[in-house]
């Protein structure tokens, strides 16, 4: 056997522990830069112990794992294999931090990975392996550690119930396993920050590590300084062209459709027409209308902190 059992999920708290000294399925993603939902230094936090990023309250999350019941239920009833939630941690015997938790196993072992997606972008046709690169990762993962050919991955997509069947890449997951490894022994064993990325997850971080400043110190530059703003001025330069080719061309269309409501391409729509009217209340008017006491409005008046706010400007030139 490739693998062997550290822990249950319904005993939470030595299952959380256990997740904290190794990879797992949730995480390889992240640690290679794929996640729509977590970066590198994420995954750093939480298995340093910095931040509980498994215990997620975030919304999305918290419908795919009241869906998850049912998904696995459509599944069974589709194909015809019954599922179990055995909610165990397995690691793997050769590699000690290569963890992995499926959503449910199949009696062959197999896993089976249940997913809600609001649109169809990455998505291909239900049965082949097409699916987003974070979700083929995962599953990878979990068959390299299960010792499995193939797993498959139910789920939601809009109002249609899909499966696909992602089957082992030996070199996909060496390459996985490489980052992985390298990724555990570079930052988490030698505690050390992974570095920053452009996922906004890293924005929300740094806001966050360094909320406190010192307001009247200004550092003078040095040369990577220097080499990075140079860096960043080319990248905004770069996206306001781009920014002012698409409202060149969109106003360009707009007045080739001029008192239609639209044009069909042959591979394309354009519309431009307006909205539905909607009600709208002004709070603000009732509320200076019925001349509240000042006592109410003090009562429902609070100080609200402000986040420091990123400014960039090339000295010498109009802004």
């Amino acid at each position: 056997m490739t693998f062997k059992i550290l822990a249950d999920s319904r005993d939470r708290t030595p299952w959380l522990a256990a997740r904290k000294h190794g990879i797992g399925s949730s995480d390889i993603a992240a640690v290679c830069g794929l996640s729509s939902w977590a970066s590198p230094i994420d995954v750093w936090l939480e298995k340093t112990g910095r931040s509980q990023r498994g215990e997620s309250d975030d919304l999305h999350f918290e419908i795919g794992r009241a869906l998850e019941p049912l998904i696995a239920d459509r599944y069974t009833r589709q194909l015809g294999e019954p599922v179990e939630n055995t909610g165990k941690l397995y690691g793997s015997v050769e590699r000690p931090w290569q963890l992995a938790t499926p959503d449910r196993l199949r009696p062959d072992g197999k896993p089976v990975e249940c997913k809600v997606s609001y649109t169809s972008d990455g998505w291909g046709e239900p049965g082949s392996d097409e699916v987003p690169q974070q979700y083929i990762c995962q599953v990878q993962w979990q068959l390299d550690v299960l010792g499995q050919e193939f797993g498959h991955i139910a789920a939601i997509i809009g109002r249609s119930f899909r499966v696909y069947t992602v089957r082992y890449d030996a070199d996909l997951c060496e390459a996985l396993r490489s980052a992985a490894e390298r990724f555990w022994n570079d930052y988490v064993l030698a505690d050390v920050q992974p570095p920053v990325t452009e996922h906004e997850r890293d924005q929300a971080y740094l806001q966050s590590k360094f909320n406190a400043y010192d307001a009247a110190r200004i550092k003078q530059a040095e040369p990577p300084d220097d080499e990075l703003a140079t860096l960043y001025a080319a990248a905004c330069a770069a996206e306001e062209t781009a920014e002012r080719e698409a409202m060149l061309y969109g106003n360009q269309l707009r007045e080739r459709i001029g008192e239609a409501e639209g044009i069909d391409g042959l591979y394309w729509r354009a519309t431009w027409k307006a909205p539905k009217a909607a009600n709208t209340v002004d709070w603000e008017a009732v509320a200076s209308e019925l001349h509240p006491p000042r006592e109410l409005i003090a009562k429902y008046t609070a100080p609200k902190n402000a986040s420091r706010r990123f400014l960039f400007k090339m000295k010498g030139f109009a802004q």
